[in-house]
């Protein structure tokens, strides 16, 4: 079986404003799909998806990101009438529910690594990278000769180059009692694919879509602040792919 994770980001990368909630964490979901089982299913349902509820251009897809839609933005704008959202968000969730899919979620509480390390600061993006992927690996190896590639939103040359350090350093390194020889065979390519939103990429947008809400759920199940609670919306994302997370899918660092 051959896997393909994509991974999305929700928060800040930086060590300033800590005091803020909004601030304090990085937050990296990674959806895994089997690619027998996503391509071409799974895209052609989200353009399907989109198609019912937005305007179209086939030359100019409508690529769906979470900001946008909650604030009506551009072509989003049909969600300022509550009937056309309430359609919409019950499409959604009734999509990702029956995606076939595994959700991995890992957030990094910056306020808490400094008030522990003091000065020494982790690069938050790289923490919950590593974090992440060595429990998918864990998890890929639990499955019967699963190999998986990764696939990221590229963000900036920076930040792609300091991902893919992350990942050829767990490839040298291995994680936990995962040897890198073992880690290598299981992300079998040496490098992370990298799309930008413009590319449409359906993993990427579901990914988007879940992000926020698995990230807050962390913060809330480990007991921390958050600027406000999870709203109505935010519950019934996090219920419909909770099938797809399971146990200790959800981890917090500091």
């Amino acid at each position: 079986m051959t896997f393909r994770i994509y991974i999305d980001e929700s928060g800040d990368h930086s060590y300033r404003g800590l005091n803020n909630p909004g601030r304090r964490y990085l937050g990296l979901t990674g959806v895994v799909f089997r690619k027998a089982e996503y391509d071409p299913a799974i895209p052609l349902a989200l353009e399907a998806l989109k198609r019912r509820h937005f305007p179209h251009d086939v030359d100019f897809p409508l690529v769906l990101h979470r900001k946008d839609l909650i604030q009506s933005r551009s072509l989003f704008g049909v969600l300022e009438d509550e009937d056309r959202r309430s359609e919409w968000e019950e499409q959604l969730v009734e999509f990702l529910r029956s995606c076939p899919m595994n959700v991995f979620t890992t957030v990094f509480d910056k306020k808490a690594h400094l008030d522990s390390h003091g000065f020494v600061r982790a690069r938050p993006y790289d923490k919950c990278m590593s974090a992440l992927l060595c429990r998918v690996a864990a998890w890929l190896l639990s499955q019967q000769d699963a190999t998986a590639d990764v696939l990221v939103e590229s963000r900036s040359a920076r930040s792609d180059w300091e991902a893919q350090d992350t990942f050829t350093n767990l490839r040298m390194a291995g994680c936990g009692s995962i040897g890198a020889a073992q880690f290598s065979r299981t992300f079998y390519r040496d490098e992370l694919l990298f799309r930008t939103k413009v590319h449409n990429v359906a993993g990427l947008q579901i990914a988007d879509m879940i992000v926020t809400e698995q990230t807050r759920l962390a913060i809330e199940e480990s007991g921390r602040p958050l600027t406000s609670p999870i709203g109505p919306f935010g519950r019934r994302v996090n219920e419909a792919v909770e099938v797809k997370a399971g146990t200790g899918s959800r981890m917090l660092l500091q």
